[in-house]
């Protein structure tokens, strides 16, 4: 149970990646079909570009596992070290900012939308 806690707040993290991203693509893609392919193109670019260059597009995706970070993940539950480094921490926190922040935008533009339709 020594890295219980851990595991649970990177995989709350890895979830609410996803929610994030993909609700965002959801909400700006008219099309269900147009929505899931867009989906899949950010996925398949940001393991790309993050394979491509980690100090440059790591920050795309953060939990990808040719990231630094799934070093530091695999060192901590060694026993190497007690927890992940700083940077990988900043990146995280960085990565939401910027999440939320494009996120916020993409309801404000789609206003009229939800007005549009009821909701």
């Amino acid at each position: 149970f020594s890295h219980y806690f851990f595991l649970i707040i990177m995989f709350l993290l890895v979830v609410l990646q996803y929610i994030l991203v993909v609700g965002t693509i959801s909400i700006v893609s008219p099309n269900v079909l147009i929505s899931i392919g867009l989906s899949i193109v950010y996925w398949i670019a940001s393991i790309i570009l993050v394979a491509i260059n980690k100090e440059m597009f790591g920050f795309l995706a953060p939990f990808e596992a040719s990231n630094s970070m799934y070093v530091s993940v695999e060192k901590v539950l060694n026993g190497e070290i007690p927890t992940i480094n700083l940077h990988d921490v900043l990146t995280i926190a960085l990565f939401f900012t910027f999440v939320f922040i494009v996120n916020f935008i993409v309801l404000g533009l789609s206003k009229k939308r939800w007005l549009k339709l009821g909701l």
